[in-house]
């Protein structure tokens, strides 16, 4: 099997900006590597995402259903928290930002439409992540947010993200016969349920 390193998704409100300058649009996708619509349809997403690498990033989470999936079983905790979170309850789902639920068939229209109802939405903070490989197989992330103007009253978390940008089996895992997955969830930092963020303008670390 081949892989590639860890990078970091944060999220924020599930609105925020990667940082000052771009805005990124979140696809988040319940997947399994033994569903044979995900097989048909997971292409289709990726294909799109990798022409939007400048707007759109993206989180895969591997249920534990239909079948067996190699990557559920990775951190199957945070997995399960993060598939009822989004409410998927069938595969494959693609929620965009929180927001925009359950977009179906995949085309690459309903993706164009949900990308450029969210860029048309001014993020209320920016945030820069800079990764540092260190010692081992650990990366070090240092995080800065910046509130652009007081936040309205509710309840606002910070949630780390670690993705695998791309994991290749040399035969299917599952049963429906991919072999390639790209920006794989692998674990929240510090769990699923996010830190407080701060609400009055100012920059953080």
């Amino acid at each position: 099997m081949r892989k590639t390193l860890l990078s970091f998704i944060i999220l924020f409100l599930l609105i925020g900006s990667l940082n000052s300058q771009t805005r990124r649009v979140l696809f988040e996708e319940g997947t399994n590597a033994s569903c044979a619509p995900c097989a048909s349809s997971n292409p289709i997403l990726i294909a799109w995402l990798q022409n939007h690498q400048a707007q759109a990033i993206s989180i895969m989470y591997h249920a534990s259903w239909p079948g067996f999936d190699p990557m559920y079983q990775l951190n199957p905790t945070q997995s399960t928290e993060r598939i009822q979170y989004n409410n998927i309850t069938a595969v494959p789902t693609c929620n965009v930002d929180g927001l925009i639920y359950d977009i179906w068939p995949f085309t690459s229209t309903a993706f164009d439409n949900a990308l450029n109802t969210r860029l048309a939405v001014t993020p209320p903070v920016s945030i820069t992540v800079v990764d540092q490989r260190i010692a081992g197989d650990s990366i070090k992330s240092q995080i800065t947010l910046v509130v652009h103007s007081n936040l309205p009253a509710g309840t606002f978390k910070l949630r780390v993200m670690a993705v695998e940008k791309l994991i290749v089996y040399p035969t299917p895992p599952g049963s429906n016969g991919e072999t390639t997955f790209h920006t794989v969830f692998r674990r929240a930092y510090p769990n699923t349920t996010g830190v407080a963020c701060p609400t009055t303008t100012g920059t953080y670390n």
